[in-house]
C-alpha cells in the first residue's frame, strides 16, 4: 500500500507539479516539475524529502505522470533499434506547460537515472496540458485537457 493521510514536509514548492508512486519503492512518491522549478524531480516518503533525481529535459507544469512495467521493451529511434530491455518499471511525464503557457506534445521516460524525451512516434497527437493519468492493468489512461 502507499502513503495515505500523512502530513509530509515538502522542501520545495509543488504548485502545478505531478506525483508518481515510485515503482521501485512503494513507500515513496516521485514529484516532478511544477511552477517553482519546472525541471526538478524529487523523491518523498512518509519521513519527508529523501533525495533529488536527475532533472527533466523540458520545463513541465500542469502535466500528467505515472509509471508502467514493460517486458522486453524495444525503444526505436530514427528507424534503428537502440535499446532492448527485460522487465522494468518506467516512470513517465506527458505534455504540460513549459512555463510560458506553451503546451507540450512530448513524453519523457526515466531510464537508468536519466530522463529521455521519447521519439516523434511516441508523441501526443497534439499539445496538451491540465491532464491526469491512471495506469490500470498496466495500461496508461489519459484524461482531460484544456
Amino acid at each position: 500500500t502507499f502513503i495515505t493521510n500523512v502530513d509530509i514536509l515538502l522542501i520545495y514548492m509543488c504548485k502545478y507539479a505531478c506525483a508518481i508512486p515510485n515503482p521501485d519503492n512503494e513507500a515513496e512518491v516521485i514529484v516532478t516539475g511544477g511552477s517553482d522549478n519546472a525541471t526538478r524531480v524529487s523523491v518523498y516518503s512518509e519521513d519527508g524529502w529523501q533525495r533529488d533525481m536527475p532533472s527533466l529535459q523540458n520545463n513541465r507544469e500542469w502535466h500528467a505522470c505515472s509509471s508502467f512495467k514493460y517486458d522486453n521493451l524495444t525503444v526505436i529511434q530514427s528507424m534503428s533499434i537502440i535499446l532492448v530491455m527485460a522487465v522494468f518499471s518506467v516512470p513517465y511525464i506527458i505534455g504540460g506547460l513549459d512555463g510560458s503557457d506553451d503546451r507540450h506534445s512530448t513524453i519523457e521516460l526515466l531510464y537508468d537515472s536519466f530522463w529521455y524525451t521519447a521519439n516523434a512516434q511516441m508523441r501526443l497527437p497534439f499539445s496538451m496540458s491540465h491532464m491526469s493519468t491512471a495506469t490500470f492493468d498496466n495500461r496508461v489512461l489519459l484524461f482531460g485537457e484544456v
